[in-house]
């Protein structure tokens, strides 16, 4: 196990060691892991989030490798503006983790229209907003890395979570098609598909419609956020362009992908017991 972790710090330091990195929704969850995993491999780090006080909570607050950016991935405006900030000061940007996201539960009709918007202007557009902040760069220059969070809710439809899954859909999508378009520019994408990870979205999220305590607990427990970040970060630095987070989230995709009749069923016999337990 020693030596896997030592492997593992190896290959984070020569792939992140130097470089310049920039989280959004760095404040608390993958986003927080993801700077300190970056930091102890080396990387100088622009951690990004809407809200400034989680910030302030990040490990090695006093370290000259670390700024912190506060601005809403949703305003386009102010992505491009602090892309452009950070170009002035390094000189580039290596590798951008679109991070930020929100959630939100419940039965499709339950959610307000506001929640289904304000879903797809964080999840949606702030991955839009990222990428359109830094690829021109990236392709000027001849490299650099995009990764975008994704979900295992956007490989499979999940019911209870259709605005959340359908945003993620549109993330995978969309990070993938960019992949396939990026290579011939020097720039890598990679899409990131986390099942469920111990963050505090999980508490945060608004659900409508259905009990939230037994939406929650038919939701099985996940893995830590440093894990996660571990996962993803080993997967960026050997250029891999999908990485599924959790042996569930993969259960379920190779599961959905080879046997989508029994997947699909078993979602609705998952669902059906979350309906059965809200009336």
């Amino acid at each position: 196990m020693i030596s896997g972790m030592s492997t593992s710090k190896n290959l984070f330091k020569s792939a992140f060691s130097g470089k310049i990195t920039w989280v959004t929704g760095a404040g608390s969850g993958i986003g927080r892991a993801l700077c300190q995993g970056l930091l102890e491999a080396g990387a100088t780090v622009i951690a990004s989030d809407v809200r400034p006080e989680s910030l302030d909570q990040l490990a090695a607050a006093d370290s000259d490798r670390l700024q912190r950016k506060v601005f809403d991935v949703a305003d386009a405006q102010a992505f491009a503006d602090a892309a452009k900030e950070i170009v002035a000061r390094w000189g580039r940007i290596d590798f951008l983790f679109n991070n930020a996201g929100i959630g939100v539960g419940g039965r499709a009709d339950s959610i307000p229209a506001p929640s289904w918007r304000q879903m797809f202007e964080v999840n949606v557009f702030g991955v839009i907003n990222g990428i359109q902040a830094v690829y021109a760069e990236m392709i000027a220059r001849g490299s650099g890395h995009i990764i975008n969070l994704g979900s295992v809710a956007g490989l499979v439809p999940l019911p209870a979570e259709v605005p959340y899954s359908a945003s993620k859909h549109a993330v995978v999508g969309m990070s993938r098609s960019l992949a396939l378009e990026s290579r011939r520019y020097g720039v890598r994408v990679t899409t990131v598909c986390p099942g469920k990870i111990e963050t505090p979205m999980y508490d945060r999220s608004p659900i409508y419609g259905l009990n939230r305590a037994a939406l929650l607990k038919r939701i099985p427990r996940g893995v830590s956020a440093e894990e996660c970040a571990d996962e993803i970060l080993s997967a960026v630095a050997q250029g891999k362009e999908i990485v599924i987070v959790t042996k569930l989230a993969r259960f379920l995709h190779a599961l959905h992908r080879y046997a989508p009749r029994v997947s699909l069923y078993l979602l609705r016999r998952y669902y059906d017991k979350i309906h059965q337990e809200a009336a």
